[in-house]
């Protein structure tokens, strides 16, 4: 990466840093879990599509799609329809549960203390385990993008989300997931645009293999079911998922966030598998690396520095946001 691009991320996370302090201090669980619930739709959305356009389901999909095509598209789309689908019947029935922190706390309200306990457990247990993958992965990201060690990658990143959400809570994880947000969504799909600006449609389209274009990317039908429903009941109502409807203002932001999410992560998903499928006619490289080269390759300088340090800010969102469900002192309060 050029010099600049080296400030510009510099910058980026002094601004991050900046950001902690000037965010009040969560002092109680109401605020630190669920924002004191007054999160108004708008930045519900917002928070919730961070996720879709973070690594998995960006850099994710792409090389995903440059290996087996558009199939990939089709396994995506299941996950903006089981966002839609909760957004429109479970969401505004989690929110009001007014006096709910998690899930745990909705399962303690209707069957009882024991299987609150119970769900705490499980709860913090899956948490720590994406605590663990994220790492992992922030790790090999991290890496790849800077050259530093894959040692100092995670330790670095995981001290930068222990400050933040430790002073902020869940108000501090919301904030960067909306600027994030707004960054990617405007510097991503330019990505796609340039790649076909510079190489032309017709010429981009000429050398897409066809077997990209297969309904069935070369899937047997049981494994491109099985494909489907993972992406369909994977990650419904994990806790940080589950946790947003929570926070919502009322019942209908809670919808809103979820529908609007969904709807938008439809485009989304299009462009990250055009830009592997795309980026797969017009570079050499192999399908694991087609997402970054065509960052390094597509953006101009300065914008590629803001974006890499988006993509590492919110891969370490992320993490923050299910450390904070790991962390046995949310324990007490679901299982009390």
């Amino acid at each position: 990466m050029h010099i600049f691009d080296w400030v510009v991320i510099a910058i980026y996370f002094l601004l991050m840093m900046v950001i902690v302090p000037i965010v009040r201090k969560a002092k109680t669980m109401h605020e630190f879990a669920v924002g004191s619930k007054q999160i108004p739709g708008s930045i519900l959305f917002a928070t919730l599509s961070a996720t879709c356009i973070g690594p998995g389901y960006s850099m994710g999909l792409a090389n995903k799609a440059a290996d087996k095509g558009y199939v990939w598209l089709l396994i995506f789309f299941f996950f903006s329809l089981q966002t839609i689908l909760i957004g429109c019947f479970v969401a505004p029935k989690l929110r009001q549960f007014r006096n709910a922190y998690t899930l745990s706390d909705i399962m303690g309200i209707r069957y009882g203390k024991l299987v609150k306990l119970i769900s705490g457990i499980f709860s913090v247990a899956l948490c720590a385990g994406f605590v663990g993958v994220i790492a992992k992965a922030s790790g090999d990201i991290i890496s790849s993008i800077t050259g530093i060690s894959f040692i100092w990658a995670v330790i670095i990143s995981m001290v930068f989300v222990i400050v933040y959400s430790m002073f902020g809570g869940i108000k501090i994880v919301i904030l960067t997931d909306v600027i994030q947000f707004i960054v990617l969504a405007i510097a991503i799909p330019l990505i796609l645009i340039l790649m076909i600006y510079k190489n032309g449609m017709l010429g981009t389209l000429s050398n897409i293999p066809v077997k990209s274009m297969a309904l069935s990317g070369h899937f047997t039908l049981p494994a491109l079911a099985g494909l489907c429903l993972s992406f369909f009941l994977g990650e419904t109502l994990i806790p940080p998922y589950a946790n947003r409807a929570l926070m919502a203002r009322n019942s209908n932001d809670a919808k809103k966030g979820f529908v609007l999410s969904g709807i938008f992560s439809l485009a989304w998903f299009l462009v990250c598998a055009s830009i592997g499928v795309f980026g797969k006619s017009t570079i050499s490289a192999s399908n694991d690396d087609i997402f970054l080269i065509s960052m390094h390759q597509y953006l101009p300088v300065g914008l590629l520095g803001l974006v890499t340090a988006a993509i590492i800010s919110i891969i370490m969102s992320s993490r923050a946001c299910c450390t904070m469900f790991s962390n046995p002192t949310v324990l007490g309060p679901m299982a009390v």
